[in-house]
């Protein structure tokens, strides 16, 4: 549950899922910009630069860019 989680929760999903995509939105999440995208991904996902373009990365809607920065450095 989000409600107990003590760190921010990053959702990496498939593109072309977008029912999954759709379904992480709906309960509060947003794509990260394509610049962070890649920052999050080099840091906290070990994927192919392929499966990287291939992705998006969904962030809870409260987290702003500065937030999104500080978990990149």
């Amino acid at each position: 549950s989000r409600s107990i989680a003590t760190k921010p929760i990053l959702i990496a999903a498939w593109r072309g899922a977008d029912w999954a995509v759709a379904f992480y939105e709906r309960h509060g999440f947003e794509k990260v910009p394509p610049l962070l995208k890649a920052a999050l991904h080099a840091k906290y996902w070990n994927m192919s630069s392929v499966a990287t373009e291939a992705s998006v990365i969904l962030a809870p809607a409260t987290m702003d860019e500065a937030a999104l920065r500080a978990l990149i450095e």
